[in-house]
């Protein structure tokens, strides 16, 4: 009886947290942005493949080939890892999860490449609340939610859009 009542008290309580990251994650505007993430990961996959089979055609490994292959490689491994993430991340148990400390100046670097952040301010320099800023108007944006709180989604889903505007 004292373990049904723990579990239903558990529950109780984390049904408000469940219930504020779904507010904070509109589906529509959170499947727009998987969606993106899976179509970067998939136009960085056919470049990656065409310079795999073009390189491996050849009778001897190129030089030439070797750079552009690397670069390739490395832009699929990023785009599909973000998808993995924000696929991992859409479980209603990793969604309310606060970023981390480590995690803010990649946010701000990626907010500044796509201008909610002021140019003039060094990542190391910016605070919580400027990042904030930028974070909300990103938010407002693409159609979600202003937060008091940068949650770990937020840092991927900002990613996911760095990464498609970037050229690999």
């Amino acid at each position: 009886m004292k373990k049904f009542i723990l579990v239903t008290v558990l529950l109780g309580l984390l049904q408000p947290a469940l219930a504020t990251a779904n507010e904070l994650f509109p589906q529509e505007a959170l499947s727009e942005k998987t969606s993106l993430a899976y179509q970067t990961m998939s136009s960085r996959y056919t470049a990656y493949a065409q310079l795999f089979n073009g390189c491996q055609n050849r009778e001897q490994q190129l030089p030439e080939c070797q750079e552009p292959f690397q670069k390739a490689q490395t832009a699929y491994i990023q785009a599909k890892s973000n998808y993995d993430t924000i696929e991992m991340m859409e479980h209603p148990s990793f969604k309310a999860l606060l970023a981390p400390s480590a995690a803010l100046p990649e946010l701000a670097s990626d907010l500044n490449l796509l201008g909610y952040l002021d140019n003039q301010l060094s990542i190391s320099e910016m605070t919580q609340t400027e990042l904030l800023y930028g974070l909300n108007q990103w938010l407002q944006d693409n159609r979600f939610p202003k937060t008091d709180q940068i949650y770990l989604l937020h840092s991927q889903l900002v990613s996911t859009e760095r990464l498609a505007k970037q050229t690999p």
